[in-house]
């Protein structure tokens, strides 16, 4: 039996398709690829959460691209946990998903971008230590 993709439009069979909660089908080789797959729920998920959520993604990856991965050898980005940056200069927070093609091999990113105003809570700490006779201030951020 095959479905029809309600984004392209293309044929898929069982094995290629992934349904939505709405009963709409995805394929799995493109449409899917366009939302962070690690993060995003597609059983429970709608044809508009979908869309917006590829949007997001799409619009979040050309952010990352253009204000974070210039950054990222500075300071001023903080790596709080794997896939979560900080730029409070920016104001902006990224998830990022690190996709491979094979194994190590064509290493390509997408990321979801949000403002560090839109979450509930967080507030910064900062530890002093003395290294090598220096001091030095690191910061924490904890949502």
């Amino acid at each position: 039996m095959a479905n029809t993709c309600a984004i392209c439009g293309a044929t898929i069979n069982v094995f290629q398709a992934q349904k939505l909660a709405d009963g709409n089908y995805l394929c799995r080789k493109t449409c899917c690829k366009k939302a962070l797959t690690k993060y995003f729920d597609f059983v429970g998920a709608t044809l508009p959460s979908f869309q917006a959520h590829a949007a997001q993604v799409e619009k979040g990856t050309e952010i990352w691209n253009e204000l974070f991965v210039p950054n990222l050898k500075g300071k001023s980005i903080k790596k709080t946990f794997s896939p979560v940056y900080v730029a409070p200069e920016l104001g902006l927070m990224a998830l990022v998903e690190t996709r491979y093609k094979f194994m190590f091999f064509g290493k390509s990113e997408c990321a979801c971008v949000f403002r560090l105003d839109n979450l509930v809570g967080y507030e910064t700490e900062q530890e002093s230590k003395t290294v090598d006779g220096k001091q030095q201030t690191e910061y924490f951020i904890h949502f």
